[in-house]
C-alpha cells in the first residue's frame, strides 16, 4: 500500500503524456506538502519532549543522589535501595512489573499507567514520583505549568484539520471532532505499540506513560489525555499519521 500522497502514475485511455505528467506533478506536490507538514510536527514534538526530558533528567539525578545518601546511611545487609525509571505500572491498584505485563483487552488500556520514577526498598515499593514541571514565584503564591513555547500550528493533513497549541508533554489534551468514534480502535493499537518497552532503559524506556479517555466534551466532541512519558517524538507524529487517515474531521491539541 502506498503512503499518503505518494506519487502514482495514472493512465487513462486517450490520455497524452503531458496530461499524465500534470497528474504526477500534482500528486508529487501533494506528497511534498504532506512531508513538509510532518517534518514541522516532528520539530514541535522534539522541542516539547526535550523540554520535559531535561526537567525529568534533572529530577532523576536528584533522586539518584537521594538513593546514594540512603545507601550510605544504611547498615550492610539491612536495606537495599534502588531507583527505577518508568519501570512499573499499575492496573487499578495492583502493581505489576514490566516483565509481567500481559496484553489485555482494549478497555484495560486506560487503567494502566507508568510512574516516572519509583524508589524500591528491599524490592518493595517505597515511593512513586511523577515529574510535573512548574514555575513558582518565591512566595509560592502563583504556580503555572512549565510549558515550552512555539508558534501554534494550524493546517490540513489529508482531509483532517489540525490545530496545535503549546502543550505539556506529560499532559497532552487531544480533542476529536465531531467525536472519537472513528479512531478508538486506532488509539488502542497506537497505545499498545508505544506503551510496551522494546529496549533496555538508558536510563529511560522511551515509552508512553498513560492514556485516558475518551471523555465526552460539552460540545459533543471527545477527548483523550496522553502522558507521552519518555516516548520519542516519533510517537507523536505516528499518532497523527494514523489518525489523519481516519474519518475524524478535526483535531485540537493543547
Amino acid at each position: 500500500m502506498s503512503s499518503p500522497g505518494s506519487p502514482i502514475m495514472v493512465s487513462l485511455p486517450g490520455q497524452d503524456v503531458s496530461c499524465r505528467f500534470t497528474i504526477l506533478t500534482a500528486i508529487t506536490l501533494a506528497y511534498n506538502r504532506y512531508d513538509y507538514k510532518m517534518n514541522t510536527l516532528q520539530t514541535i514534538a522534539k522541542k516539547v519532549r526535550d523540554h520535559y526530558l531535561q526537567r525529568f533528567s534533572e529530577e532523576y539525578i536528584n533522586q539518584e543522589k537521594l538513593i546514594n545518601h540512603l545507601r550510605q546511611g544504611t547498615k550492610s545487609g539491612q536495606w537495599q535501595w534502588r531507583l527505577e525509571t518508568d519501570y512499573n505500572l499499575a492496573v487499578g491498584q495492583q502493581w505489576i512489573g514490566s516483565k509481567d505485563i500481559k496484553y489485555g483487552k482494549p478497555d484495560q488500556a486506560y487503567k494502566m499507567y507508568r510512574h516516572d520514577l519509583v524508589i524500591f526498598r528491599n524490592n518493595k515499593l517505597a515511593k512513586t514520583f511523577m515529574c510535573w514541571p512548574v514555575h513558582a514565584c518565591e512566595e509560592d503564591e502563583f504556580i503555572e505549568e512549565d510549558i515550552p513555547s512555539f508558534e501554534p500550528f494550524q493546517g490540513q493533513i489529508n482531509q483532517m484539520e489540525l490545530e496545535i497549541h503549546p502543550f505539556p508533554w506529560f499532559y497532552c489534551n487531544i480533542i476529536f471532532y465531531p467525536n472519537a468514534e472513528a479512531i478508538k480502535g486506532i488509539m488502542d493499537m497506537w497505545f499498545y505499540q508505544w506503551f510496551f518497552r522494546k529496549s533496555k532503559p538508558d536510563p529511560f524506556l522511551k515509552v508512553i506513560h498513560r492514556l485516558d479517555g475518551p471523555y465526552q466534551e460539552p460540545d459533543g466532541s471527545e477527548s483523550y489525555l496522553v502522558d507521552f512519558g519518555t516516548a520519542p517524538p516519533e510517537a507523536f507524529t505516528d499518532f497523527l499519521h494514523q489518525t489523519c487517515r481516519s474519518k475524524v474531521k478535526r483535531i485540537l491539541i493543547h
